[in-house]
């Protein structure tokens, strides 16, 4: 009976030493991964900014340097920039939608997608990348677009 006590007791032990291995892992808490998530204090994250609204300019470029129009009817015409009065945005932007029409610039990597021929005023999309945390007062005239979309759509005679 002493010979079973002490062979059990071993073989208890021998397995409670795996198992106190994979139970001795640290326990994080909440706070230490939100620490950890967040190391990079000094740098905001860059995010996409998508504002709704009417597109009352977009001016043609008379250097050749800015974008070309893509989409259905677009030419190979070269835009320079683009007036849009915000009606609604994205949660980032939503302070943009009081201070009334924003004219941003257009590059040469700034997609304008135009939804005929020749632009016409109406309704469309400017979608810009900036840091999150940035002065939005001061943006449009620093940041060029990165997407500007024309949703006017031509009227149809039958």
């Amino acid at each position: 009976m002493r010979k079973f006590f002490l062979a059990t007791a071993a073989a208890l032990s021998l397995a409670a030493i795996p198992t106190a291995a994979f139970a001795s892992k640290p326990v994080t808490t909440h706070n230490e991964v939100t620490a950890n998530a967040n190391s990079h204090k000094g740098t905001p994250p860059t995010v996409m900014f998508v504002l709704h609204g009417s597109l009352s300019n977009l001016t043609a470029s008379s250097t050749g340097s800015g974008s070309t129009g893509s989409g259905s009817g677009a030419g190979k015409i070269s835009y320079s920039s683009v007036t849009i009065t915000v009606t609604s945005a994205n949660r980032d932007a939503t302070a943009l939608e009081a201070l009334g029409p924003l004219t941003f610039t257009i590059n040469a990597k700034t997609k304008v997608i135009l939804d005929h021929t020749t632009f016409v005023a109406g309704r469309g999309i400017v979608k810009f990348r900036a840091k999150k945390n940035v002065d939005l007062t001061t943006l449009t005239s620093t940041t060029p677009a990165f997407q500007v979309i024309d949703q006017a759509a031509a009227k149809h005679t039958p």
